[in-house]
């Protein structure tokens, strides 16, 4: 009998090592990807053959000719600010090797994405248009097309002055708005802030206040009240009364 119910119980732990082991590998795998996407961007060479470059001779890039593709589909996009897609890789990876909630990988990348392009747009109202060393200007094709739409509806205002200022906050906004909406995207907690207690609260206030839900409120006279022990009724020794007979 003891064989047979500690079999499941073998099954269900050989499982759980499994899996966790299992993810500690597609996290290892992860990690080294997002490696060598970090070093594709950090060597990319303009001249290196891709897919918007015809060049001839061996690629340059550190991560050879996929490394050079990834490179210049990726600045062409978005410019510098595809670095920010790298991140979700080393946060999934984390996340794995801890064996925490992954969450929604296709949401952060969306997220991430959004936010991105709002920072290339930023950069857009900063940078021209494409050169030799960016395939599509700093800010890429997104950032680019999004940026010279906004300028051609403000430049609908007609006062150089105040087009000149909108562009400044309208450039400022998008790439505040942009850095935020990635940051979020990723998903990694924000250490909460302990709350201070408030000044003429009563004692007894704050400290239900403080109580977490399912905590149990304790009176504390009638805590008291349980603790002490009770009275115990002492023999009287007065001498019992006399009863006299009737005559």
């Amino acid at each position: 009998m003891a064989s047979r119910a500690q079999t499941p119980l073998w099954r269900e732990t050989v499982k759980a090592g499994a899996a966790r082991s299992g993810a500690m590998i597609v996290a290892v795998a992860v990690a080294a990807v997002s490696l060598l996407l970090v070093l594709s961007l950090a060597s990319y060479h303009s001249g290196d053959p891709s897919l918007s470059t015809a060049a001839g001779g061996p690629a340059q890039n550190l991560i050879g000719y996929p490394g050079a593709v990834f490179a210049d589909l990726a600045y062409t996009v978005l410019g510098w600010p595809a670095w920010g897609m790298l991140a979700i890789g080393p946060v999934i990876a984390w996340r794995l090797w801890r064996d925490e909630d992954v969450g929604s990988w296709r949401r952060m990348a969306l997220g991430a994405a959004f936010g991105l392009a709002l920072v290339a747009t930023a950069q857009g109202f900063l940078s021209g248009g494409a050169s030799l060393d960016w395939p599509a200007g700093k800010s890429g094709l997104v950032g680019m097309l999004i940026a010279d739409g906004l300028k051609w509806l403000i430049a609908l205002i007609g006062n150089p002055v105040a087009i000149l200022w909108t562009d400044r906050v309208v450039g400022t906004l998008a790439g505040l708005s942009g850095a935020v909406i990635w940051f979020m995207s990723l998903e990694v907690g924000i250490p909460r802030v302990p709350a201070m207690p408030r000044i003429g609260r009563s004692a007894e206030v704050q400290r239900l206040t403080d109580q977490r839900p399912g905590d149990r409120v304790i009176d504390m006279e009638s805590e008291q009240s349980i603790r002490q022990p009770r009275a115990v009724a002492l023999p009287d020794n007065r001498p019992a009364p006399v009863i006299a007979e009737r005559n």
